[in-house]
């Protein structure tokens, strides 16, 4: 499970910490499910940071933090290396104001 700091961190936590449930297929072949108050939650705290050696992790639920109003995300698909290069270079344009097209 990859895992590390976002830009909303310093209020909720790293990325793990808002998983309140894991459903993960271990070495026996079992799918279990995993939460902090169930008889897997011994899994449930050593899953972070395990990456992948504890099983399969097949789903998962976490808590939504609710963004403010302002918070915007878009996504732009880039297909190359060069469209990388040329989004990067636009983003780092002086006086860019963010979300600015």
């Amino acid at each position: 499970v990859a895992q590390g700091m976002t830009t909303h961190s310093h209020v909720c936590g790293l990325i793990h910490d808002t998983i309140e449930e894991w459903e993960v297929v271990v070495g026996s072949g079992e799918a279990v499910v995993a939460t902090s108050a169930n008889e897997h939650s011994e899994l449930f705290n050593a899953l972070p940071f395990s990456h992948g050696t504890l099983g399969l992790v097949c789903s998962l639920k976490l808590r939504v933090i609710p963004a403010m109003p302002w918070v915007r995300l878009r996504y732009i698909p880039i297909h190359s290396a060069e469209g990388i290069h040329a989004a990067y270079a636009r983003a780092l344009e002086p006086n860019r104001l963010a979300g600015e097209d």
